[in-house]
């Protein structure tokens, strides 16, 4: 009986580290039992015979997954990617030209170092190597932990929302699946799925849609709220912010919600 890892949290840190690894002597997998990688030589190029682990890793295709090649990592993109992502100057045309021709990884990083942008090079494509990790691991459905803690994960809610001003609470539907009341001395305000909405509404704003974080959060915990709410902001989403005993909820305008899922996911925001 084969055995299920999918509830495992992979470290991220050894996905990133076998995608930095990546060359065409060695393929690396991730052990999903133990967490670590293991490396296949080419016995062609390399002269090592790593038949027995090879066959391990067939007769258990559940527990061994290949991590990204060199193939997948496209490292000429990425450079490329680099190369648009610097201000305009001497160092982006010299490095934008060192990527013509034959010749090009090396006229690359002979460049990097003669403009002392190596360094920023370097910073680039971890990001870039991390973000592929991120993504081999959804592709895998595998949940994972960076620095040994778990990412943020949101719960999308297919509802459509509306924010309300009701006179009262009368006409409420309280046993409804999502019913969110804030009372003062100035208003009785009411967020509740559009169907819903009370015959005694005074406003009302239709059109929202909402997801909330995972999970039963510790009242200790600071900042989760905020992080969202500032990567949505830079990317000019506004939101919509309830907060339950359990968790919160953030809500979006419906036009607005394809984009701020991509720019959360992009974030590292992890989405059930």
């Amino acid at each position: 009986m084969s055995k299920n890892y999918s509830a495992k949290r992979v470290p991220l840190e050894s996905v990133i580290s076998g995608i930095e690894m990546a060359s065409d002597t060695f393929t690396y997998y991730l052990d999903l039992e133990t967490m670590e990688q293991v490396s296949v030589a080419d016995e062609r190029m390399t002269g090592i015979d790593d038949t027995e682990k090879a066959e391990l890793i067939d007769e258990n295709p559940g527990r061994f997954l290949r991590l990204p090649t060199q193939w997948d990592i496209h490292e000429y993109r990425i450079m490329e990617d680099f190369v648009y992502s610097l201000e305009d100057g001497d160092a982006k045309q010299a490095l934008a030209r060192a990527l013509q021709g034959r010749g090009a990884f090396r006229r690359f990083k002979d460049t990097l170092i003669q403009y002392g942008v190596r360094q920023r090079w370097f910073d680039f494509r971890a990001a870039a190597c991390r973000e592929l990790a991120i993504r081999w691991c959804r592709d895998h459905d595998l949940l994972y932990t960076e620095n040994g803690v778990a990412p943020i994960e949101i719960q999308i809610l297919d509802d459509s929302f509306s924010v309300c001003k009701v006179e009262d609470y009368s006409g409420v539907k309280l046993n409804s699946p999502f019913c969110f009341t804030g009372k003062t001395d100035e208003e009785n305000s009411l967020v509740c799925l559009t169907e819903n909405v009370p015959d005694n509404t005074i406003e009302r704003d239709d059109g929202w849609r909402a997801f909330r974080i995972a999970g039963v959060l510790d009242f200790s915990l600071i900042g989760i709220l905020s992080k969202l709410s500032t990567i949505l902001a830079e990317a000019g989403i506004g939101i919509f912010a309830v907060s339950t005993y359990n968790t919160d909820y953030i809500l979006t305008r419906e036009k607005d919600f394809d984009s701020a899922l991509d720019v959360l996911t992009e974030a590292g925001i992890v989405i059930l």
